[in-house]
This record gives C-alpha cells, sequence and structure tokens, in this order.
C-alpha cells in the first residue's frame, strides 16, 4: 500500500505543478496557445494513463482547445479540470483516511 500512497501522492504534486504553469498562462493579454497545449497536454497524458476519467475528460478538450487557439474553450476546460481535481482529491483524501 504505501506505494500506492507514494504513487498518488506524486500524480497530485506533479498535477498542482502544471496547473501553476497554467494558471498565469491564462491571464496573460498575448496567449500563447504552445504553451497551452504544451501544458494540456501534459495533464492529458497523465490522467490517460491513470484511467483518471474525471480529469481526462476536461484535459482533453482543454488540449483540443489550445491546437484549435480557442481560449475560452481552454479557459473554461480548465475551470471544469479544477473543479474535478480538488473532488478527486477529496476522494482520495477520504480514501486514504479510510485505510487508517
Amino acid at each position: 500500500m504505501p506505494n500506492l500512497k507514494i504513487f498518488k501522492a506524486d500524480f497530485i504534486k506533479q498535477t498542482e505543478e502544471v496547473l501553476a504553469a497554467l494558471r498565469p498562462e491564462l491571464k496573460k493579454s498575448q496567449k500563447d496557445f504552445g504553451k497551452l497545449d504544451e501544458l494540456s497536454h501534459k495533464l492529458k497524458g497523465s490522467c490517460a494513463t491513470l484511467s483518471i476519467n474525471s480529469l481526462y475528460a476536461p484535459s482533453k478538450k482543454m488540449n483540443e482547445a489550445a491546437r484549435k487557439h480557442d481560449f475560452v474553450t481552454v479557459e473554461a476546460c480548465q475551470t471544469e479540470f479544477e473543479l474535478a481535481f480538488v473532488e478527486f482529491k477529496n476522494i482520495e483524501k477520504k480514501w486514504a483516511d479510510s485505510l487508517k
């Protein structure tokens, strides 16, 4: 079980790092769609690898929108992803607490 805990903690930490890089990119007046594509692709890949569908779906839509230079959809998907990520962390914490 400790390996799974470390794995999940790494996923959460890495996702938080990508989101921390994504947020300021969204606030820039001159949008760097290459950077938005790169960051959303990282989110999509890690969520797909772990089969976390509630996070994969908005990250996939965000990545597709970044490639189309559709900022409104990128921003909407980022919000959807952030909310799903909070829910994921809450569920993970409840699960971890239940094992104590």
